[in-house]
């Protein structure tokens, strides 16, 4: 019933039940189920019809502003009854970006394995964004990460975060670079440079425009380059536009 509560919640962010099912990966019509049976449960209208548009009544309001704090609640239920069942039917399903994905979830998952031989642990490789889905979702219980412009606040109520390391970014410049004997670079030094960086809209490409922004510059890319190995030859090249 807790899925109703967030399909109100998700409604007032995205305005239509398509809109609403696409950003928690579900159809339009099992939105509209899930709505319909909280409706019925309690006993009240969720939605109206406005001309061609369909709105949250009141109650739908109510039960959006409060869906962060059953969520909350709901959570901590269920991890004390976990605590509490049996361990051999115990799951914990991690996912992560790329990075976090090589470094810290196969030794995490190991570890948990080792001091716990019956706990059940999953991996799945996500976004940045993907992985905070899959957590309102219910479908992942903990996300590894980068943060970037579209990640939730650390204020959001839904989520508990924590900073777990500060990962530096490497610049890759050609040998002959006065940059290249350097330690660090001041980042916006950079922003009349041309960037090969990863393809738009991914989580590389993503971090990469947050940390120029927050320099102070839009950043002038020249070739987009998913595969490292291909972004490094390109530099070496000193491929231009």
């Amino acid at each position: 019933m807790t899925d109703g509560y967030w399909y109100c919640k998700r409604w007032l962010e995205y305005g239509t039940v398509t809109a609403t099912a696409e950003a928690l990966s579900y159809t339009p019509s099992a939105v509209s189920a899930q709505l319909r049976s909280l409706a019925e449960h309690l006993g009240v209208t969720l939605l109206r019809t406005e001309g061609r548009l369909v709105r949250l009544t009141p109650a739908g309001r109510l039960l959006a502003d409060r869906a962060a704090e059953l969520a909350r609640l709901s959570n901590e239920i269920h991890a004390d009854i976990a605590q509490r069942g049996n361990a051999e039917r115990s799951l914990l399903r991690l996912c992560g970006f790329s990075t976090p994905m090589a470094a810290l979830l196969p030794r995490l998952a190991n570890s948990l394995q080792e001091r716990h031989p019956y706990l059940q642990v999953r991996i799945e490789e996500a976004d940045p964004l993907g992985c905070f889905q899959k957590l309102v979702t219910e479908t992942a219980d903990l996300a590894v990460l980068v943060v970037n412009a579209e990640v939730p606040s650390v204020n959001d109520p839904r989520f508990e975060q924590s900073l777990l390391v500060k990962d530096p970014l490497d610049l890759l410049v050609h040998e002959d670079s006065s940059m290249a004997a350097m330690d660090s670079v001041d980042f916006a030094t950079l922003a009349s440079a041309a960037w090969i960086t990863d393809r738009v809209g991914s989580a590389n490409y993503q971090l990469f425009l947050t940390t120029c922004l927050s320099a102070g510059f839009t950043p002038s890319v020249a070739h987009h380059a998913s595969d490292w190995d291909a972004a490094a030859a390109l530099v070496m090249l000193g491929v231009r536009i």
